[in-house]
């Protein structure tokens, strides 16, 4: 089928340039209930996703303008049925013209992205059963947490990308998903703790820790108190650190530069002053198991790293091809995976009296404009004493560029679905609003 498509599209006369990608997918379920199988499940399905660019030029302002259109096509769909989706398509396109842009001519790539794990590949049955009864071992031994319930999703991706600049690319990818629900306490006092998570490879969910940690968080739940109001320093990991970084990584994307909400440009410092640790951060699409490492982007570009933030001091942006053409700069490819440089002290180091580790929020996502943030407390703990009291409710609030002149990025690194970097970072001096 997907040469019948690539022949429709290079025939039709009014598209400029053309994608297709063709995925095809392979996943095992199982789904759990306490401590029994509910079912199993296995789903093969392929989709082909085609996105044509339609090239026009204005002859009374001497522009070259670009529209674009997409759709997804099915196995089996007729050839006059294609011929339809494309002909509407070149309709949409070119009533939507944007400045032109085009895909990246084809550069083959040298290596392939780390993106599939060989298991999943090649016995996802094993690997589903492996999990399925390291869960129930698990389990067993801690007879106060109850299981209630847990899901298993393990996905092997062949996927093919061709295009009209001579782009003709395979790689597999996988995706393995463990989403349980813990319970503990009896009647009004019964809590849970949820748990999801999601990579490429298995051995990165690292099951067992993982495991122990969340039901760790169900029993904390049962005493754990409001924290205190006020200023205090705060460590931020687990769940936090997925989006921690998501101001800088929408503010230094240079669709933000064209569409004139950057508050940055290159040599800039991200901070007034610092205190602390000066963040370096780049995209990086080659880190094996990363959710964004890829040999090409949507373009055709071929995936490179990408260094923006270097020592505290703004290096510049990451630019996709489209952009790239808009704003006349070198075109860096879209970003992979956030890559954040270490510190030099550890966890232990800055795990200190009066300190608050915070793993679990109900959201904590940066303001991709202004870089607020906020979030309610689910799950964490203040060091009194020297010891661990736990604590949920309340909220934490502040600012990326306050929180940048006063941080302390931990030696201990961690690789969490797109995000590798430190595993706890601690921010001096945040507002607290608990009791």
């Amino acid at each position: 089928m997907k040469k019948m498509i690539i022949s429709l599209l290079e025939a039709h006369k009014e598209i400029g340039s053309w994608n297709l990608t063709v995925n095809r997918e392979e996943r095992d379920e199982l789904y759990l209930i306490f401590d029994t199988v509910e079912q199993k499940r296995r789903i093969e399905e392929v989709l082909y996703h085609i996105e044509i660019l339609v090239h026009k030029e204005k002859e009374k302002e001497g522009k070259r303008f670009t529209g674009s259109s997409s759709f997804q096509a099915l196995p089996g769909e007729s050839e006059s049925a294609l011929q339809r989706k494309i002909d509407d398509a070149v309709t949409a396109a070119s009533l939507a013209l944007n400045p032109f842009y085009d895909y990246d001519e084809f550069v083959p790539a040298k290596e392939k992205a780390e993106i599939c794990d060989p298991l999943i590949r090649s016995d996802r049955a094993r690997a589903m059963d492996e999990m399925k009864e390291k869960i129930f071992d698990i389990m067993k031994a801690n007879p106060d947490v109850r299981l209630a319930s847990s899901e298993i999703f393990l996905t092997c991706i062949r996927q093919e990308r061709f295009n009209s600049k001579g782009l003709s690319h395979t790689s597999d990818k996988s995706e393995a998903l463990l989403e349980t629900v813990f319970l503990t306490g009896e009647g009004e006092d019964e809590v849970e703790s949820v748990l999801t998570r999601e990579e490429r490879f298995i051995k990165n969910i690292d099951l067992e820790k993982v495991m122990q940690k969340y039901i760790g968080f169900a029993r904390d739940n049962l005493t754990a108190k409001l924290p205190k109001t006020g200023k205090y320093d705060v460590i931020f990991t687990e769940e936090a650190l997925d989006n921690f970084f998501d101001f800088y990584i929408s503010q230094l994307n240079a669709s933000m530069k064209y569409n004139k909400m950057s508050v940055f440009s290159p040599g800039e410092t991200i901070a007034d002053e610092f205190s602390g640790d000066r963040l370096t951060l780049s995209f990086n699409p080659h880190i094996p198991g990363g959710y964004r490492s890829m040999d090409y982007d949507h373009y055709g570009t071929l995936a490179r790293k990408t260094e923006v933030i270097e020592n505290g001091i703004v290096k510049g942006f990451s630019a996709d091809r489209k952009y790239a053409t808009y704003l006349n700069m070198p075109c860096t490819g879209s970003p992979g995976n956030t890559e954040v440089r270490t510190g030099s002290r550890s966890f232990k180091d800055l795990e200190t009296e009066g300190t608050y580790v915070l793993s679990r929020f109900s959201t904590f996502t940066p303001n991709a404009l202004t870089g607020a943030f906020s979030g309610e407390i689910r799950n964490g703990y203040v060091v009194k004493n020297g010891k661990r009291v736990p604590v949920k409710g309340g909220s934490v609030t502040g600012m990326m560029k306050e929180a940048m002149s006063r941080v302390f990025f931990s030696s201990e690194e961690v690789l969490r679905r797109s995000y590798k970097g430190p595993e706890y970072i601690k921010v001096l001096n945040v507002d607290i609003a608990g009791e």
